[in-house]
């Protein structure tokens, strides 16, 4: 049975608002500063250089941005699935990809062939390995549940529906236990485990409501005499 992503319109409409009221604060911040720039015609040179500069260095940082996301928009990950072959991507622009089972293989002694990765203190990623194209080593990759510029609901049921893909077709493959514990995968239904889920959140926001009740007992009321 294949699994594939789900994104609810609440979620696309909350998307479109979010993108909508960046681009209306882009332009309102340009706008203010072309506004703020000929009121301070009366001032000195340098300041009028100063907030030409300024001006310029938005709207370049602006189109700077602009262009690389209208390429990312038109090649965008729209919807991925996951079946009994393996995982496949669909795009904007109609290509499509796909990771299979059959394509992976055994890393070297001593290693899980699907494990979990971390890259300086970011979000935990799934990687599995495959065969180095040079035809040296073979090489982990990182496989991506989500979709681009979308919110994915569904990330660790695609997740957990990939690995149980791995252990049923692929029993030769040795899954890293951390995989589980990482992505709070049920080793045995392959499913998100939400309550642990939700008490991650909560001791989470636990913590920090006491760190900032003591940092605010400390600032404001730190100085006063008993």
């Amino acid at each position: 049975m294949a699994a594939t992503s789900a994104c609810p319109r609440l979620a696309r409409r909350l998307q479109a608002v979010f993108w909508a009221l960046a681009a209306l604060a882009l332009v309102a911040g340009l706008a203010a500063g072309v506004a703020f720039l000929f009121e301070r015609q009366g001032g000195a040179a340098w300041e009028q250089l100063v907030l030409i500069g300024a001006t310029m260095f938005v709207m370049w940082a602006a189109v700077t941005i602009v262009q690389p996301m209208r390429q990312a928009l038109a090649r965008r990950c729209c919807g991925i699935v996951v079946d009994a072959s393996g995982i496949h991507y669909q795009y904007s622009n109609g290509d499509t990809e796909a990771l299979l089972y059959q394509d992976l293989v055994r890393t070297y002694e001593g290693f899980h062939d699907v494990r979990t990765q971390t890259i300086h203190r970011g979000p935990t990623l799934l990687t599995v390995c495959l065969p180095s194209k040079d035809g040296g080593r073979p090489e982990f990759r990182v496989v991506e549940f989500g979709l681009d510029f979308q919110i994915t609901t569904n990330r660790l049921e695609l997740l957990g529906h990939f690995i149980r893909g791995i252990q049923t077709f692929r029993p030769d493959l040795r899954v890293s236990s951390q995989v589980f514990s990482a992505f709070f995968i049920d080793e045995h239904s392959y499913l998100p485990q939400r309550k642990k889920i939700l008490q991650v959140y909560l001791a989470a926001i636990a913590v920090v409501l006491f760190v900032t009740a003591l940092v605010y007992l400390h600032v404001f009321h730190g100085g006063e005499s008993p």
